[in-house]
């Protein structure tokens, strides 16, 4: 998302939050983004929902942005008046809690169903999703946006020599899939 919105929309400013130092990727390079390093003791920082809920909410304010998304289950539940999306991409800690540790399950099974249902919207990735966080998570349809994963650039196919060279090399088939 980041590689590419910037490319999308040249008038919007990112400010991107960072536990730490932000990764030395070229695309974060991009004049689009402003980095912020969370400030707080280290020691909240050890847990992502104890920085989220903690941390997180006093960096929003200071930024003084016009929409939080926040792409991984949950938001800061005082939010400070800031309109929030989130991605939620499943509901299996809801569905299937045992999967998950107990510290999961309160970071998912609790602040994930809180989160979105304080959040201006959701984005998930497919139809079923969209239906299952309706069902068990009570968010309206109309608040939850199905936006289907996409494939980067970078899985395109190649070069058919390279590509025979490697299925032989390898001892695959004519046709194989790799996951």
């Amino acid at each position: 998302m980041l590689k590419y919105w910037p490319e999308m929309s040249g008038k919007h400013k990112y400010v991107l939050f960072f536990r730490n130092t932000p990764p030395d990727d070229d695309f974060l390079k991009n004049v689009s983004f402003e980095h912020v390093v969370i400030k707080g003791p280290s020691f909240l920082k050890t847990r992502r929902i104890v920085e989220e809920q903690l941390l997180l909410p006093n960096a929003i304010k200071k930024s003084n942005i016009d929409l939080f998304f926040s792409p991984w289950y949950s938001a800061p539940l005082c939010n400070n008046g800031v309109k929030t999306v989130i991605g939620l991409w499943d509901v299996c800690s809801t569905t299937h809690p045992s999967h998950f540790s107990l510290i999961e399950r309160i970071s998912f099974g609790y602040f994930s169903p809180k989160s979105s249902k304080r959040a201006a919207g959701v984005i998930t990735c497919s139809r079923y999703d969209g239906r299952q966080i309706e069902r068990y998570y009570g968010i309206p349809s109309e608040r939850i946006c199905v936006v289907p994963y996409a494939v980067d650039d970078k899985f395109a196919p190649g070069d058919k020599a390279h590509l025979e060279s490697f299925r032989k090399k390898h001892g695959f088939p004519e046709r194989y899939i790799l996951s």
